[in-house]
């Protein structure tokens, strides 16, 4: 149908939802449920331990906890109260009331109204914090101008939200010819070897032009993307444009971010 509307919590009970249509769940989304539709998703309550997928846009009344297990993912807009230990992958605008703790964000445009304590905010185009990191300096991340296209969300900052390499071969065995029947020459099994070092040498490629696409969209978002603390940014947070990262040494506020392409450095300007 072209909507549905749960009237309660999405449970053991009701078991998991899935619907080709927009999808209103009246209360909760529980540890280990999912929801999932191809429209517009509205949650009543909060996500605590659940999964969420959502075609449009997606909002969310209370906020989303992951418990392990937890996930949100929006292709629009997504607006949520508050954050807790959870991945939220957004295509358009996230929006969070409140605080973020311990959770990896990644939209094209991010608007945190609260305090981002730790962990990573990732964007595309924008990122307008109120207040960043902790007074006790845990690590806390604000990065601006990686494409969503190919995002990675591995935990290790070196390679985070690079896109990854493809898998062309796992062992030498695999770029050998294998043989099942008898009687076949030196000839055909030159071919067959032929034809692997080829398809081997096309994923290459299209895994060299990958990369190279995802570093000209980078290129083309480092000249507007900006970040913006309107509060306090904390000693410890780490400024990421893709160029040199700025990692703070003291508490600054009211300051924008943004890339200086000539130097290729980060430039800090007060906010008037």
């Amino acid at each position: 149908m072209d909507h549905h509307i749960h009237p309660g919590s999405v449970d053991l009970a009701s078991r998991n939802l899935k619907t080709g249509g927009s999808l209103e769940v009246a209360r909760d989304v529980t540890t280990g449920m999912t929801v999932w539709a191809t429209a517009d998703v509205k949650i009543g309550g909060m996500i605590d331990g659940g999964r969420v997928y959502a075609g449009g846009s997606l909002e969310l009344v209370g906020g989303a906890i992951g418990r392990d297990s937890g996930a949100v993912h929006a292709e629009g807009n997504l607006t949520v109260r508050h954050v807790l230990g959870i991945l939220i992958q957004c295509g358009g605008r996230l929006t969070v009331a409140r605080s973020v703790s311990t959770s990896h964000l990644i939209a094209n445009e991010i608007d945190i109204q609260g305090k981002i304590l730790s962990d990573c905010a990732q964007a595309e185009t924008r990122i307008i914090v109120q207040e960043a990191g902790s007074k006790a300096g845990g690590p806390c991340i604000l990065r601006a101008t990686y494409p969503m296209s190919t995002t990675s969300t591995n935990s290790d900052s070196s390679t985070e939200g690079k896109p990854k390499r493809g898998k062309a071969v796992t062992s030498l065995r695999e770029c050998k010819g294998r043989h099942s029947q008898s009687g076949r020459g030196t000839k055909s099994k030159g071919i067959a070897r032929k034809g692997r070092t080829e398809k081997i040498r096309t994923q290459k490629q299209l895994d060299l032009e990958a990369r190279r696409k995802w570093r000209d969209r980078q290129r083309e978002l480092q000249k507007t993307a900006v970040i913006e603390v309107i509060g306090v940014a904390r000693a410890g947070c780490r400024i990421d444009f893709g160029v040199a990262p700025l990692v703070l040494e003291e508490n600054i506020g009211a300051r924008r971010f943004r890339v200086d392409l000539k130097n290729r450095q980060i430039i800090v300007e007060k906010i008037e």
